[in-house]
């Protein structure tokens, strides 16, 4: 019984370690203004994609954090630019 639970245990942590950003849980985080938590979720994923840089890009914008907003913006370009409200918000901030 306990080596099962031990096995289950260690698939749910493999498997979930690949999953997907949770977008409406990004979106709760970026309302509420928690910072160091948005941050640790968006980080707490080892493989960096096209929508966890797209993220991280908006994250960066979000609090003003202007040279790291444009060295990620060069990993999610094709995703931001598609983004509408992000290009607007960005060309007003800067």
């Amino acid at each position: 019984m306990i080596n099962q639970l031990i096995t289950l245990v260690v698939l749910f942590i493999t498997f979930s370690s690949f999953g997907q950003i949770d977008s409406a849980f990004v979106e709760h985080l970026s309302r509420q203004q928690l910072k160091i938590e948005h941050w640790t979720y968006l980080n707490s994923f080892e493989t960096k994609n096209d929508s966890t840089n797209y993220y991280i890009s908006k994250y960066h914008l979000q609090y003003g954090e202007d040279s790291s907003f444009l060295s990620s913006l060069s990993r999610s370009q094709s995703l931001i630019l598609t983004d509408r409200l992000v290009v607007d918000y960005a060309n007003h901030y800067f």
